[in-house]
């Protein structure tokens, strides 16, 4: 009789901390849908924000780079379609380490060639800006950032 009770005892005291933990879970996500989402239908503008540009700063900055980005695209296409030849060659029955050695040769020269372009825009952009504006733009490091990895 004694066991039955501890037993059924214990039994409840599961029971309660799983209802509980469930329930705490159903507060966590409806915390989280209460909260605002960050909406992508708010773009902030690219690049580094830089302080007190005057109308006409910001209409350069933009200018130059669609110029950029113009220059760029046929670029970075090429480079996708060099990825894209490498991957073929490089998985194929035969493979010819010539090719794929003067596919790579290529994809540097090319990648070279982007930086350069890179770096000459973004000396383009600090010949607009004043002292101040500079040490902000220059705080801020060029290329890709790293994001943090999704949560699932």
């Amino acid at each position: 009789m004694q066991v039955r009770i501890y037993i059924i005892g214990v039994l409840l005291a599961v029971l309660c901390f799983i209802g509980g933990a469930m329930a705490q879970e159903d507060d966590f996500e409806l915390e989280e849908m209460d909260r605002p989402m960050p909406s992508r239908v708010e773009h902030r503008k690219p690049g580094p924000k830089i302080p007190d540009l005057t109308e006409d700063q910001e209409e350069q900055i933009q200018t130059l780079r669609t110029d950029h980005l113009k220059a760029i695209l046929p670029m970075r296409n090429e480079l996708a379609e060099m990825n894209a030849r490498l991957q073929t060659l490089s998985t194929a029955d035969n493979v010819d380490m010539s090719q794929i050695n003067g596919l790579i040769e290529e994809m540097g020269a090319l990648k070279m060639q982007m930086m350069k372009a890179g770096a000459a825009h973004r000396q383009e952009i600090r010949k607009l800006l004043t002292d101040e504006q500079r040490v902000v733009f220059d705080s801020h490091r060029p290329g890709p950032k790293k994001r943090p990895p999704r949560r699932r």
